[in-house]
Order: structure tokens, then C-alpha cells, then sequence
């Protein structure tokens, strides 16, 4: 019997439906991620959306930085400066 006229092409057609599903499904969140992402900086860029940067360390105190994160006695971020 030719494979086109098998019953084992049903499972092929389906696997492969699913396969197009999925990448489609990838490729949409893609797509959104990418527009959330354009919103996001658009907003840090506009100044709508502040980012509160609670302390600087030089990179040689980057110990200190962890110690202060541990510690939790810190808001905002803490940025390592080189």
C-alpha cells in the first residue's frame, strides 16, 4: 500500500500541524515580547518611567555591593560602576 493512502499519514500530518502551531505560537510571543520591549524603553526614554538607583560601588567593592544586597538594607539598585 503507497504511504499516501496508509494510516501512518495521519500521524505525520498531525505531528506536523502541531510543529507549524508551535513555531507560529513562538514566533507571536516573539512579536510581543519584542512590543513590550519598544514600550518599555519608550518610557524610560520619555521619563514617564523612573528606575531608582539606590547606591554606586566602584567595581573593586563589588564585595561590599553583595554584602549590602544580602543584607537587605537596600533600596532601588545598586549599580557596580567600573
Amino acid at each position: 500500500m503507497p504511504y499516501w493512502r496508509s494510516e501512518r499519514k495521519w500521524k505525520a500530518g498531525i505531528a506536523t500541524l502541531l510543529l507549524v502551531l508551535l513555531t507560529l505560537a513562538q514566533v507571536a510571543l516573539a512579536i510581543w515580547i519584542s512590543y513590550w520591549h519598544r514600550e518599555l524603553f519608550d518610557a524610560l526614554e520619555a521619563g514617564t518611567l523612573t528606575l531608582r538607583i539606590g547606591e554606586r560601588f566602584v567595581l573593586a567593592a563589588a564585595a561590599d555591593a553583595h554584602r549590602a544586597l544580602e543584607s537587605r538594607g537596600t533600596t532601588g539598585k545598586l549599580i557596580l560602576v567600573p
